[in-house]
């Protein structure tokens, strides 16, 4: 029996456009239409 197992887990966000995140993830003055590039 092959005991070996793979699990794949995937992270991410289910949005990247919160204004909370200026100046903390996001650079302050940054362009809405910025936010996902930045992101990424």
């Amino acid at each position: 029996m092959d005991s070996s197992q793979t699990t794949t887990v995937r992270v991410g966000t289910s949005g990247f456009s919160f204004a909370d995140w200026r100046g903390v993830f996001y650079p302050q003055q940054i362009d809405r239409g910025k936010m996902l590039d930045f992101y990424v």
